[in-house]
């Protein structure tokens, strides 16, 4: 399973804030019908959100999915036998996330036919209020850093990557 890392901003007016989307992605899931927690975030394609939870020891992260259904009809089988048939009702492909609070971290899992950056963006900012005189949105950063990458050779193979932590200063029990 591979996961990709962004960070999350809610804009007000242009600017960007320090709030965090945990009470967004809250008042997402809260809302009282599956309906009302799907959103068309393009001409052809519908994004919901079925799942969140939290963990009572670490309560600033939300893990949650958001799933896309898909246009075209899959196929069921058995390895057994011949047998083939559609699969009744809608196929869907959740994508896992996990955020963090307090630094903004989003870890969104890639997933072929499932929610990216772009679609992650549109599916929160159609949740935001429309009717106020500010205006809000929620943008979705990549983190990517190629810092140092230039002195490796492409041809070299990496075997094993040490990292020290200097932990003096900080509660061990806040790393893990």
């Amino acid at each position: 399973m591979k996961f990709s890392f962004f960070n999350v901003i809610l804009y007000k007016n242009d600017n960007p804030t320090s709030h965090n989307i945990c009470q967004i992605l809250d008042d997402i899931y809260n809302l009282h019908t599956p309906a009302q927690r799907t959103l068309q975030v393009d001409e052809q394609n519908f994004f919901s959100f079925p799942r969140l939870s939290t963990d009572d020891d670490r309560p600033q992260f939300r893990y949650f999915w958001i799933g896309k259904f898909l246009n075209e009809r899959i196929l069921e089988a058995n390895y057994a036998n011949d047998d083939i048939a559609e699969l009744d009702g809608n196929a869907y492909s959740p994508t896992f996330m996990a955020y963090e609070e307090a630094g903004h971290l989003l870890m969104m899992q890639n997933v072929m036919q499932g929610v990216n950056r772009r679609v992650l963006e549109k599916f929160l900012n159609g949740f935001l209020p429309k009717d106020s005189e500010d205006n809000y949105e929620i943008k979705v950063i990549q983190q990517k850093n190629s810092e140092g990458l230039e002195v490796i050779n492409p041809n070299t193979n990496i075997m094993s990557i040490n990292i020290a932590i200097k932990t003096e200063y900080y509660n061990h029990a806040d790393f893990f």
